[in-house]
């Protein structure tokens, strides 16, 4: 009886094998498929959508650095009400006197001293603009009732920003003795008068 059945079990056995190299060879079809599909080299589709993307990303940079200037290039009270699109809600601002955490505070901070100040305006001199930062050169322009006898001031200075979307740090360097100080009575007098002293 054994040798009966044995063709059978030959056959099965011989079936199960077939069925098991077809499966490998299946496997090893799709394993090439799929390393094929990986390895595809980028054609001149892949490299104008590519280049398209980068277009896009640089014309939203462009767009919000000269939203950033106009937002400072003759700043008032009224065009406070567009801080939303220039900053994040967490933005980080720091300058040689204050460190501002927050949008809200930071408005809080612009319209004081816009209350201060007469006639503030920014003239943009340069600006390096990177992926995700920028620094642009400025000289300020104002007049105060207590500096220099209400006559105008002029303050160079550098700003540096990070930003995404907007931006979420902001630092403004510059000197505060040529903004301040110098254009107090006393300490303006005081200050000349150290200035010449360490010239000599």
């Amino acid at each position: 009886m054994i040798q009966r059945y044995s063709p059978l079990v030959s056959t099965c056995t011989s079936i199960r094998a077939f069925s098991a190299g077809r499966q490998s060879r299946r496997l090893r079809e799709r394993s090439h498929l799929s390393i094929t599909f990986y390895s595809r080299p980028a054609n001149k589709r892949d490299s104008a959508m590519a280049s398209e993307m980068n277009s896009v990303s640089e014309n939203l940079r462009a767009a919000l650095i000269n939203d950033f200037k106009d937002f400072y290039r003759s700043p008032d009270i009224a065009g406070l009400e567009g801080i939303d699109r220039i900053y994040t809600q967490d933005v980080e601002f720091r300058d040689p006197v204050h460190a501002i955490n927050g949008r809200l505070a930071l408005k809080n901070y612009l319209r004081s001293m816009y209350d201060g100040a007469r006639d503030m305006s920014f003239n943009y001199l340069d600006e390096q603009v990177s992926e995700h930062t920028a620094t642009i050169t400025w000289v300020m322009r104002f007049s105060h009732g207590s500096l220099n006898r209400g006559k105008p001031v002029d303050v160079k200075g550098v700003t540096l920003i990070h930003f995404t979307d907007r931006v979420y740090y902001h630092e403004d360097f510059y000197d505060l003795g040529a903004m301040v100080y110098r254009h107090v009575p006393v300490l303006g007098s005081l200050i000349r008068f150290i200035n010449r002293r360490l010239a000599a």
